[in-house]
């Protein structure tokens, strides 16, 4: 940050200094209880050997509480005699007493030729620790606005005149006599330096609206409404009257200047500059409002003097605005406080307009049924629970008429939301979000990247310049990845994290970017949208941004759609690949998550196989081969599959298939034998077409077996394999081989036969046989040949 030059520094440190004094000797003041105001008005005396003679009070209460009278001659306060003082002689001979005989300060006066005395009416600051409060924040503030924003011009008047304000406020009236007069003249000094410097700072803020030529002038008609204020409460250098009427006067036309000024500055400047005006007003409301509604209060019910006195702590909220406003005006969502401020101040306004007007007439008409103390406060809380009730309905009311372009951002952004869900590609989706942006904000540029290759390409693009590309591994594409949101071009070089490269800040320049929206996906960047300036000239505040990052979400959840939508399908199509290769039954349980448990279980093993296979491969082609044994496996895959069957393992012309795993079959055997049947019938038309003359043999040969298998998967180097072993699956294999010897389509077991009592229509007893690998004869049935 560049530092204050050195005539900034100068004027920084001196006021400083002169304000640490003052401020100073008003602590000591505060600390030994000086601090009290003197309510009389006193004319001077005539002439040196004449006396000062009271003209008045500030109310009629001090005068009622006083045995003084208009018109009484002032001949000494304590020790210190009177004669020939004027006004301000006689303030500090007051305060001299103060300090110097105690809180009750004798005076002596003469009425009407007579001598008497009288306790001095003084009207002490009521919590003199506001005022010192005030004074701290006014130059605080002030002087942090100056050194923030490294010495603008607004910055360095806006500081003296926050300084001004603090000096008034630093009330030091004491002894010895010669600090009275110094702390009337600081009162006067602050006040006319905190009007006129303000106006300046105004003509002067923000910079692109600065006024010069005969407008420097302006800000100098209110410097009298110092000297005003300081008559009004010490009767000099004016009369007291003349001076609160100059000081209401020009105190109304600061505030009516200050308005139009605003206004008239907000209408020409540009987004930045009418945030900063935003921040201004907002302090301003703040600061303002609760004492003018406390001072219309306290007007009508005098025992609220206490509410008036609270309410001057708001004052503060004026340099703490002005402060945000030069140094860092992008802090908050300025538009949602003003929003909030002003629903508050018209629910305070009404608050207090019915506890002033309308309760007490209310509790007195309720008077014979109700005590009014009790009706009153009953009253107070339903206004108030009432009133503050409104205030979800006032606050969105104000801001649709405040911050129109707001609204429209809310409700249009809602239906661009929506719009998401029509669109069926990524493309368009994002095509669509650049349009609605477009249409939405009319920023000064539109683009939206997506990934393509190495780089963010522009996939849709609206503005003056060309869009360029940016590398995907460059720093630009990678801090968006760890961003949580939106984020504007001025911030891009002040995040810790990460920052972009020249080049790349150079072309976010070139378009005009002002704020950049990352759509990111399990931490990949997936779609970029730079946005350039809204047409309105405003800023994008926070309540913008959280509706921008509600769009990019909703976008960004679209694309999480298509991507799972693009992985089913990925998804389905491999497993239509894989089901050619998986035993069907096997595949749904994978695809149901359910697990494959390895354990032995009742099974029905059936093997078939082609009769003449051998004979027919050496005498014809590969591809006429293929063909055939193509045809035959799903012939006879479709009639297992049907009846119930899984298919566990081809080889050549064979094939095995089980009944009854994975999933269990109460009628394996049954199923099995029909499934059988139908296999020799589909594939002896299957052999027979079209083979001519040729010598092969039109014919399958099936072996069934029935009893206990192990059914689980065993682990290849590459894959997992399932499968059915034991003596059943080896059994069943022996007799598909019998087949061929004992001239039969079918071959089964006794125990299949056992099970399946009725669907052995033209099976043959063929009686215990001796079968390969078994040392006791198997009890063998058959279907011939047809």
């Amino acid at each position: 940050m560049r530092r204050l030059g050195a005539r900034d520094a100068a004027l920084l440190w001196t006021l400083l200094g002169v304000w640490a004094v003052c401020f100073t000797l008003h602590v000591n003041a505060l600390a030994t209880g000086r601090l009290a105001w003197l309510p009389l008005q006193v004319a001077g005396a005539d002439g040196p050997d004449d006396y000062p003679v009271v003209s008045g009070f500030w109310s009629g209460a001090e005068a009622e509480a006083s045995s003084l009278r208009p018109g009484d001659r002032l001949v000494s306060v304590g020790e210190a005699p009177l004669r020939g003082a004027g006004p301000l002689g006689f303030a500090a001979r007051a305060y001299q007493a103060l300090g110097d005989t105690g809180p009750a300060p004798r005076l002596r006066f003469e009425r009407a030729g007579e001598r008497g005395e009288a306790a001095l009416p003084l009207v002490p600051v009521r919590w003199p620790g506001r005022v010192t409060f005030l004074s701290l924040v006014f130059v605080a503030a002030g002087a942090v606005a100056f050194v923030r924003s490294r010495g603008m011009r607004a910055a360095g008047l806006l500081f003296v005149s926050m300084w001004g304000y603090a000096l008034h406020w630093t009330y030091f009236f004491g002894s010895p006599p010669a600090l009275t007069p110094l702390a009337v003249a600081v009162f006067a000094l602050g006040v006319s330096v905190a009007l006129v410097c303000a106006c300046w700072a105004l003509l002067e803020f923000p910079p692109e609206t600065a006024r010069r030529g005969a407008w420097r002038w302006l800000p100098l008609v209110f410097a009298p409404v110092g000297p005003a204020a300081s008559s009004w409460a010490f009767d000099w250098p004016l009369s007291s009257s003349l001076g609160w009427s100059l000081n209401l006067g020009g105190s109304i036309a600061f505030l009516l200047v200050m308005a139009l000024l605003l206004l008239s500055n907000f209408r020409r400047a540009s987004g930045d500059g009418r945030r900063q005006i935003k921040w201004v007003v907002l302090g301003v409301q703040v600061g303002v409002v609760p004492p003018l509604l406390a001072g219309v209060a306290t007007l009508a019910r005098p025992e609220l003097w206490w509410l008036w006195e609270l309410s001057l702590f708001s004052l503060a909220a004026i340099p703490l605005g002005a402060a945000v406003a030069l140094a860092h005006d992008r802090l908050f969502d300025v538009d949602g406080l003003l929003t909030r401020a002003s629903s508050l101040s018209l629910l305070s306004l009404g608050l207090v307009a019915l506890l002033i007007f309308v309760i007490p007439r209310l509790g007195a008409a309720l008077d014979e049924v109700v005590d009014p103390t009790v009706a009153q406060m009953g009253l107070s809380v339903l206004a108030a629970g009432a009133l503050f009730g409104l205030r979800s309905w006032l606050e969105p009311t104000l801001g649709r008429a405040l911050f129109a372009e707001r609204r429209r951002l809310e409700t249009e952004s809602q239906r661009l939301r929506d719009s998401f869900d029509r669109c069926e590609k990524p493309r368009e989706l994002l095509t669509r979000l650049g349009e609605g942006l477009r249409e939405l904000l009319a920023p000064s540029c539109t683009v939206v990247y997506s990934p393509s290759g190495t780089v963010l390409a522009p996939l849709y693009a609206d503005g003056p310049a060309v869009a360029p590309g940016f590398e995907l591994e460059g720093a630009f594409a990678r801090g968006l990845e760890r961003l949580a949101g939106p984020v504007s071009r001025h911030e891009l070089g002040r995040l810790p994290t990460w920052q972009p490269s020249e080049t790349e800040v150079a072309a976010l320049d070139a378009m005009g970017v002002d704020l950049v929206l990352p759509l990111v996906l399990d931490g990949r960047l997936e779609a970029l949208v730079c946005l350039g300036e809204k047409r309105s000239g405003d800023l994008y505040s926070q309540t913008d941004r959280a509706l921008l990052a509600g769009v990019v979400d909703r976008a960004c959840q679209e694309l999480r759609h298509f991507e799972r939508e693009r992985t089913l399908e990925t998804e389905r199509a491999r497993s239509e690949r894989l089901e050619r290769f998986v035993p069907g039954a096997v595949r749904e349980r994978i695809d149901g998550g359910e697990a494959l448990d390895a354990r032995p279980r009742q099974v029905t093993v059936l093997f078939v196989d082609i009769r003449g296979y051998t004979a027919f491969s050496e005498q014809h082609r590969p591809d006429e081969i293929f063909s055939l044994v193509n045809r035959y496996t799903a012939a006879v895959s479709a009639r297992i599959r049907a009846h119930g069957g899984a298919v566990v393992d081809f080889s050549g012309d064979g094939l095995m298939a089980v009944f009854g795993a994975p999933e269990a079959h109460a009628e394996k055997e049954r199923a099995a034998v029909r499934a059988a049947r139908a296999i020799v019938a589909e594939v002896r038309e299957l052999l027979a077409e079209g083979r001519g003359e040729e010598p092969f043999a039109r014919d399958v040969g099936v072996g069934i077996a029935s009893g206990e298998g192990y059914t689980g998967t065993i682990r290849s180097v590459e894959r997992d394999i399932w499968c059915v072993l034991g003596n059943t699956t080896n059994l069943a294999a022996r007799l598909q081989a019998l087949s061929r010897e004992l001239e039969a389509s079918v071959v089964i077991d006794e125990a299949t036969a056992q099970a399946c009592a009725g669907e052995l229509a033209g099976f043959e007893r063929v009686g215990l046989r001796q079968v390969r690998g078994r040392n006791v004869p198997v009890l063998l049935y058959a279907l011939p040949l047809a």
